[in-house]
């Protein structure tokens, strides 16, 4: 295992640009640091939790495994060319309004609790798609491609996306804003949605008749291809 980085005095890493870490990289309740080097690739994972000088991350960033960033306030953007060999988990970073525009992810992509986000990526292809606690945003993406999407207490949400594909589930909760889903959604198996009131369902979806009117359940529909039921 190669020896862990240190902070220099001007809150950059004892690391030159272009770097290749061999290993994993855990930065936790680090006040001093405030960057990375340019062009780094981390064979491994990258953790930055607590570390309030950090800004940016790096043009040309590579983790070969999971990128995790969590309590960064100062966070406000990320490279444009992110690459993200598994999962990307984001929380509780406040200055953070989009995701890059292109972003690559081979695994999950997981929002929590960021404050400011408004948009996620114009093309989004991932394992799972989950965001929670992010009251300000608008909208998923263009594009989504998933297996499963997850999404909880995002009271600003009005839609989800232009073209959207989920191979297995997606859930939907307190959104109550979002007014429908896309007329060319295709979900394998279930739809499940819970505290959206205002949620109309594209025309090949159909109505069961054995929904509680005070279950707080909005409605329970199927697809006629395939006769899956999702809870709405």
């Amino acid at each position: 295992m190669p020896e862990k980085p240190k902070i220099l005095p001007d809150g950059s890493l004892n690391l030159p640009d272009g770097s290749t870490y061999n290993g994993s990289l855990v930065f936790n309740n680090e006040d001093g640091l405030s960057k990375l080097p340019n062009n780094l690739v981390v064979n491994g994972t990258l953790q930055l939790w607590k570390c309030p000088r950090l800004k940016v991350l790096p043009d040309h960033l590579v983790v070969r495994e999971d990128l995790v960033l969590s309590d960064l306030p100062g966070l406000i953007a990320l490279p444009e060319d992110l690459k993200v060999g598994t999962h990307l988990h984001l929380r509780a970073c406040p200055g953070l309004a989009s995701l890059p525009r292109h972003l690559s992810i081979s695994g999950s992509l997981i929002a929590e609790d960021c404050t400011g986000l408004t948009t996620l990526s114009d093309i989004l292809s991932v394992d799972t798609l989950s965001v929670k606690g992010c009251p300000l945003l608008l909208s998923l993406a263009n594009t989504v491609s998933a297996s499963n999407i997850d999404i909880a207490g995002c009271p600003s949400l009005v839609n989800l996306a232009s073209s959207l594909s989920v191979k297995i589930w997606i859930s939907l909760a307190d959104c109550p804003r979002l007014l429908s889903l896309p007329a060319s959604l295709k979900v394998g198996e279930y739809v499940f949605a819970v505290g959206c009131p205002l949620l109309q369902l594209p025309d090949n979806y159909k109505i069961r008749s054995d929904v509680e009117p005070n279950s707080g359940r909005k409605a329970v529909k199927a697809t006629p291809k395939k006769g899956l039921f999702g809870l709405f």
